[in-house]
């Protein structure tokens, strides 16, 4: 849906680029529109995923994660690629880490995620499932259990 805003707003705004260029409006007013645009399609939805994470204590609900790789990166933290299960679908995500202890794979730990969004998660790599616990219910938990 963000795909479709942001191509019609681009092709919104190049009409409307040539448009200027062919009144000979300022070259000011014309960054300044190109900037405004940026704005909108870059800083708002960032900002709307960092309001999302605040939300995770409030309004979480908890899973079990389970770690499918960890993997390096050369320029920054490692990172962890995790699934975990939320009514009967698989969600798979990255999160970045201080560590790089690749026993970790195939390790369960539990995740915090927003039902609505469930791309907005964070696996609590200090809290591991405990071995009694093989799957999560339906709806998730509340609390941990």
């Amino acid at each position: 849906m963000l795909y479709i805003r942001g191509s019609f707003i681009l092709y919104t705004s190049y009409h409307l680029f040539v448009k200027m260029q062919e009144s000979k409006l300022s070259g000011n007013l014309i960054k300044g529109i190109m900037l405004l645009i940026v704005f909108i399609l870059i800083i708002i939805p960032a900002s709307l995923n960092v309001i999302r994470y605040m939300q995770l204590p409030k309004e979480g609900i908890y899973s079990i994660g389970e770690i499918t790789n960890i993997f390096d990166d050369r320029f920054s933290a490692s990172s962890i690629n995790f699934t975990f299960k939320y009514q009967n679908n698989t969600y798979t995500d990255v999160s970045k880490t201080d560590e790089y202890d690749r026993s970790l794979i195939g390790k369960k730990f539990f995740v915090l995620f927003l039902t609505k969004h469930p791309k907005i998660v964070k696996i609590l790599l200090d809290k591991p499932v405990p071995n009694h616990l093989k799957n999560s219910p339906y709806e998730g938990w509340k609390q941990l259990p």
